[in-house]
């Protein structure tokens, strides 16, 4: 469950301090180590933030990485890419004040509920079957109200303290 809750997050950047540039998913579905191994692998700061490699001047905004090495051609045409892929992302329309945040990309909202989470992600029904007993769908009803508490369908839930029933 865990994946299909990662699978519907994304991250939007505001200020760029808490968020990994290359490492955490942030323009799309995959890293940009991922989609960029060739640059990942010679950048010199691996952990580094948006807020790090983001200059902010006036109304200019640009990208500076440090490399360890000087470029090949060929991969200044993957970063010529990367840096067409950040222009697209919307990042730099951003104005850089606030928290990074992040969205439930489930609902309309983009703030995380349960009930969001089972309606959008939950979909094979072993999943959503109540873990206690297996004999219905899981929900707060049937988990505290019914009797599932007792893993005996039927019975009046357990009230009250030891040895009372």
């Amino acid at each position: 469950m865990f994946s299909s809750y990662m699978e519907n997050i994304s991250l939007k950047v505001a200020n760029g301090n808490s968020i990994r540039f290359w490492k955490d998913l942030w323009v799309g579905n995959t890293s940009l180590e991922s989609l960029f191994p060739t640059l990942f692998n010679i950048i010199c700061d691996k952990e580094e933030m948006p807020s790090e490699v983001l200059a902010r001047k006036a109304v200019l905004l640009q990208w500076n990485f440090k490399f360890r090495r000087n470029m090949f051609d060929w991969e200044k045409e993957t970063l010529t890419e990367l840096y067409t892929l950040l222009d697209e992302s919307g990042v730099a329309n951003s104005d850089g004040n606030g928290q990074d945040r992040l969205i439930w990309q489930g609902c309309d909202s983009g703030k995380f509920t349960g009930k969001d989470f089972r309606i959008g992600v939950i979909t094979d029904v072993e999943q959503a079957m109540c873990k206690l007993c297996s004999s219905d769908l899981e929900s707060l009803d049937h988990t505290f109200i019914h009797a599932c508490m007792l893993g005996t369908p039927g019975q009046t839930p357990y009230r009250g303290g030891v040895g009372n029933g």
